[in-house]
């Protein structure tokens, strides 16, 4: 039933849209989640490289097995999110890049591993104290950075939404008073909502949606919003 409300784009754009679309996943993902992808590559990387009971592999046969692990991953991703190209004719949701992310990650972890058997040599190494010591930290701080990053994306908009909840709070109260009161409509100040919202508010038109669901929602016969640049 959804799918009848879209309108099919044509063939060359579902074609280049899903051609393009792989580039715009590792694109979303480098930026979003780049301690991820260090730490997706530098540790099968470091585990391969310094296990001695590991073979010795040879460069070339590394790069031929990344590149086929490459090749792969694109395909798995242009197949992800054809269908949604074709469907709707945009990029899939969040929920619906799982997959092709999860295949971001493990070609990073497999072509870190590759290239960590590629770069050994069969003559032993004598180990660097401070390399490895250089090694933990950067390990350690690239795990510490993900984690960072995120919470200062979430608190970033913190005093926004908080000014959002409290209008949303002034709100109800005004509904539920003019609800225990009687009154045959509600006016309310519009609600300028953060970005990250993202939700229908009410309106100067009490008949429409989301006015009307509001209303019977606090047993009121009608409830508008005023504010500047509104008119009823």
């Amino acid at each position: 039933m959804r799918g009848g409300l879209f309108v099919h784009p044509g063939l060359d754009v579902v074609v280049g849209g899903a051609i393009w679309y792989p580039f715009w996943v590792l694109f979303q993902f480098f930026v979003r989640a780049p301690a991820l992808a260090v730490l997706a590559y530098a540790v099968p990387f470091l585990v391969s490289r310094q296990r001695e009971s590991m073979r010795v592999v040879s460069r070339a046969k590394c790069a031929t097995a990344r590149r086929w692990l490459m090749g792969a991953t694109l395909l798995l991703i242009v197949a992800a999110g054809a269908p949604t190209r074709y469907i709707g004719g945009g990029v899939p949701p969040d929920r619906a890049q799982i997959v092709p992310v999860f295949a971001v990650v493990l070609v990073l972890m497999s072509s870190g591993f590759l290239d960590g058997l590629g770069s050994r040599t069969s003559s032993p190494r004598r180990p660097n104290t401070w390399r490895r010591a250089a090694l933990v930290c950067g390990f350690w701080g690239a795990i510490a950075l993900g984690p960072m990053l995120v919470t200062l994306r979430i608190l970033a908009p913190a005093d926004e939404l908080k000014a959002y909840a409290a209008t949303l709070d002034d709100m109800d109260l005004q509904a539920r008073r003019a609800q225990a009161a009687g009154e045959p409509e509600l006016h309310v100040q519009l609600v300028r909502q953060p970005a990250l919202i993202g939700l229908d508010e009410l309106g100067p038109d009490a008949t429409v949606w989301p006015n009307t669901c509001v209303a019977a929602y606090y047993g009121l016969p009608r409830i508008v919003a005023v504010g500047p640049g509104l008119s009823s």
